[in-house]
């Protein structure tokens, strides 16, 4: 008699297998949420990284070529377009540069933009312009 009290458990009921998938897809969404939230950061990061570059990159191209100050380029970071404009923030790039000794001043503060989407990085650094 006591075989026939015990009842048999041969598996799950629907019930316990719907909560089962209910709190696996809790967590699935969930690290879904964070690997996009650090994708997105990830990609922002990069973009920064890329603007800082390029616009360190029109201050070189400025200081090997003063003529190149006030002209507008296009560098290819990964596959991102980013846009980099130089200005003379303060001071002169004299062309053809003054004599050695001369009391002209033959550097300037130029001023490299970089900008992709609406992000902008800027950058300043000193240009001369020597015999």
């Amino acid at each position: 008699m006591p075989n026939k009290l015990l009842k048999k458990n041969d598996g799950f009921t629907l019930l316990e297998a719907i909560v089962s998938v209910g709190i696996l897809a809790i967590v699935v969404a969930i690290v879904m949420y964070g690997i996009t939230a650090y994708l997105n950061y990830t990609r922002q990061d990069f973009i920064y990284m890329c603007l800082v570059e390029a616009a360190q990159s029109g201050i070189q191209q400025a200081q090997a070529d003063p003529s190149t100050v006030g002209t507008n380029t296009v560098y290819t970071c990964g596959s991102l377009p980013i846009n980099v404009s130089t200005s003379i923030v303060s001071g002169n790039i004299p062309n053809p540069p003054p004599p050695p000794y001369a009391s002209q001043s033959s550097c300037a503060v130029v001023e490299s933009d970089a900008t992709y989407s609406g992000q902008t990085s800027s950058i300043r650094g000193e240009v001369c312009n020597f015999q």
